[in-house]
């Protein structure tokens, strides 16, 4: 005995069908005519158990509510939860989707939560690859172009030197050795050219090279460029950030007195000392070097006020990485202006070739007439051959004392 129930078929035959079939499709053993079993139980007989199953039944589709209510994603079903193609589609569309997530979270749509965090992790990381690669051009777009960094770091081996007792034999040698090699190689790479080389030179580079210097101060090493020369002392123009540790910090108004003393490299070999007598105010990016001078082989560049047109041809002559004289070439890409605080600065933007090191370097049009100071670069890894030189025509609005540069 089991569970059955009774089923009549249009042949008048009744059945009496298991339990087990309610819900489905069966064959009526006499006339094969298909029959649907009905639920639920009706009652207790002796069943037919040779009746053929000849379908699956049909789903049911589930009554919908009305009103649609609100669920926790914790109460969502598993038909609600993504499946592949739509996390697929949400990296993929990770730009817009916080507004997407954003609008889905507040309609209540449980399945669209979990990209929540995703989107905002991802916007974490790229925020930060944005940060870390492109903070130069943000800087730039601010008003504050980075800076050369203008340290000149030699090979040497890294940490302090051995002092252990426990030293092996010969290793405190060695390093003294390599440092020493390290030094050497920094000073002949700052070797400033031969008067053979000099002399073999048009009048209107070599004037520019015996007015290039180079800048030793406590930050690191520049350039600078003699623009007057007095028996004894000269003179030299050069970027403020060369020559005072507070620049980058933001001091406006300094005390120049106690900026710390440079040493200021010359064309003829000698390096001889010199303090700052000037800083631009404002935060403008110049700034004067006062040194003792060689007696011969130096020159002083050609402040002669010039006309200078944007795609004009220039050439630098400045340090880049501790590469003494370096000559570029190029021409004046753009002529803008810079505003620092509250002054407009005017500058150039250049192609010609220019690195670390190159900060307080003249800028010379062809006639060989300084045209400007070399301040700054975008990150090359960003952008290349984008360099910005303060116009010397500026210097003059700011007249300052040591150079006397209008009545």
């Amino acid at each position: 005995m089991s569970e059955a129930i009774k089923l009549k078929c249009k042949c008048s035959k009744v059945l009496k069908v298991p339990q087990k079939y309610g819900g489905k499709v069966i064959a009526c053993p006499s006339c094969k005519q298909k029959l649907r079993v009905p639920e639920p139980i009706l009652e207790v007989e002796e069943v037919d158990d040779d009746l053929e199953l000849v379908e699956e039944p049909v789903r049911r589709r589930r009554p919908t509510n009305k009103k649609k209510t609100r669920r926790t994603p914790a109460a969502a079903p598993a038909a609600d939860k993504m499946n592949a193609g739509e996390w697929v589609a949400g990296v993929f569309l990770f730009l817009a989707g916080p507004l997407i997530v954003i609008f889905w979270a507040m309609q209540g749509n449980a399945k669209w939560k979990p990209m929540l965090g995703l989107t905002a992790g991802m916007w974490l990381i790229f925020s930060g690859v944005l940060y870390y690669k492109f903070d130069d051009i943000v800087d730039y777009a601010a008003g504050t172009p980075a800076h050369f960094d203008d340290e000149y770091v030699a090979p040497s081996l890294t940490g302090p030197p051995p002092s252990d007792d426990t030293i092996p034999p010969g290793l405190l040698e060695e390093f003294q050795r390599q440092q020493k090699q390290a030094a050497a190689e920094a000073a002949a790479m700052m070797k400033p050219p031969s008067e053979s080389e000099l002399s073999g030179m048009d009048p209107i580079r070599q004037r520019a090279h015996r007015a290039n210097v180079g800048i030793q101060s406590v930050i690191g090493a520049g350039s600078g460029v003699v623009c007057k020369i007095n028996n004894d002392s000269t003179m030299i123009l050069t970027n403020r950030h060369v020559i005072d540790p507070q620049f980058e910090s933001g001091v406006v108004n300094i005390n120049v007195l106690a900026l710390p003393p440079v040493n200021v490299l010359y064309v003829e070999g000698s390096t001889l000392p010199g303090r700052v007598i000037w800083v631009a105010p404002d935060r403008v990016d110049l700034a004067i070097v006062q040194a003792d001078a060689p007696k011969t082989g130096i020159a002083s560049a050609d402040l002669t006020p010039a006309k200078v047109k944007s795609h004009e041809e220039i050439f630098t002559v400045g340090n880049p990485i501790g590469l003494g004289w370096t000559y570029t070439e190029g021409k004046i890409s753009a002529i803008r202006t810079r505003l620092i605080g509250e002054t407009d600065v005017p500058i150039y933007q250049i192609d010609a070739s220019i690195n670390r090191g190159n900060s307080g370097g003249g800028l010379y049009n062809l006639k060989g007439q300084l045209i400007g100071i070399n301040t700054s670069i975008i990150n090359p890894e960003l952008a290349q051959r984008l360099g910005f030189a303060i116009r010397t025509e500026f210097l003059r609005e700011l007249n300052p004392p040591a150079l006397k540069l209008r009545n």
